[in-house]
């Protein structure tokens, strides 16, 4: 549902960590999870799943009638750190005390493949609404609702294209859904006849944000590890760019950043921040320092 954020409560961290559920499964308590420190799964990540999942939640979807899968939605500009966040919930869910069945689903599956963007003149635009199959992402959706097995296309970040492979999505307890476009309004391209929504599938949704200047750097920095490892192989879309200096490399990643991803950012993801059930801030070192949600959301 559409939210003013002005309507939004704001607190920061030292706040959240005074009125969390005290809550640290003994296996994670003490531990880092895929390269996110120990303090900010203890301060952050535990408490978020404690109240995403209050009381009346598990008893409404993993109760006697059972009527999950429960989704949640994981969103936000390139390279704000979408599918880490994502894992990181899986790792906790899956763990106890919560041991839910869960999978993680990046809507990059769904991106039509290289051969069909260059057909419609659209390569550049690939990761703009128009880019995604997404009426496959519907079908899943439903899918994947009614507690059934969905197979799913697979995407590479290696070859920046769709494979020929698939992989099976089993019936889940729990399914995270991360990507840039999944609080979205359908791309122009959908008919009126199949005007269905993502979000409308989402039971609760999560924007993460920070500056546009961090994430730029966030965007260059990975850009330029992703070009350190084409130099080894042949078969990454990366290994045009692995004679480039380093110098170089940064200046294409800006150039990127400028054309591509920031106008993608202002004009699609940006806005669908409206529709977010919780709005977390990261700072630099990718900490959480401020969230956002209606003030009820904090109450529970």
């Amino acid at each position: 549902m559409s939210k003013d954020c002005e309507m939004l409560s704001k607190i920061n961290r030292e706040d959240w960590v005074k009125i969390s559920p005290k809550i640290n499964p003994t296996k994670l308590e003490s531990e880092d999870i895929l390269g996110v420190p120990a303090f900010e799964i203890n301060e952050i990540f535990i408490p978020l799943c404690k109240r995403i999942l209050s009381g009346p939640v598990l008893e409404e979807n993993f109760g006697n009638e059972n009527k999950y899968p429960y989704i949640i939605g994981v969103t936000g500009s390139v390279a704000v750190g979408k599918t880490t966040f994502a894992r990181v919930l899986k790792e906790i869910l899956r763990n106890p005390p919560y041991n839910f069945v869960t999978e993680v689903v990046s809507t990059d599956n769904f991106l039509f493949s290289n051969e069909t963007l260059n057909k419609n003149q659209a390569l550049h635009r690939k990761g703009f609404p128009e880019s995604f199959n997404y009426p496959a992402i519907i079908n899943f959706l439903q899918i994947a609702k009614n507690y059934a097995s969905v197979e799913i296309p697979i995407y590479s970040h290696h070859t920046y294209d769709i494979t020929d492979q698939t992989q099976t999505i089993p019936p889940t307890q729990i399914l995270i859904i991360e990507g840039i476009n999944i609080l979205q309004h359908p791309p122009h391209i959908v008919s009126d006849s199949q005007q269905e929504i993502i979000r409308d599938y989402l039971d609760f949704s999560i924007y993460l944000d920070a500056e546009e200047e961090t994430i730029k750097q966030w965007y260059t920095s990975r850009f330029l590890k992703y070009c350190e490892k084409a130099s080894s192989s042949d078969e990454s879309f990366f290994t045009q760019f692995k004679n480039l200096t380093q110098n170089q490399a940064t200046a294409l990643a800006a150039n990127i950043w400028e054309t591509i991803n920031s106008p993608n950012l202002h004009n699609h993801i940006g806005p669908s921040i409206e529709f977010a059930n919780l709005i977390l801030s990261k700072e630099k070192d990718h900490s959480i320092n401020y969230l956002q949600a209606l003030p009820e959301w904090f109450s529970r």
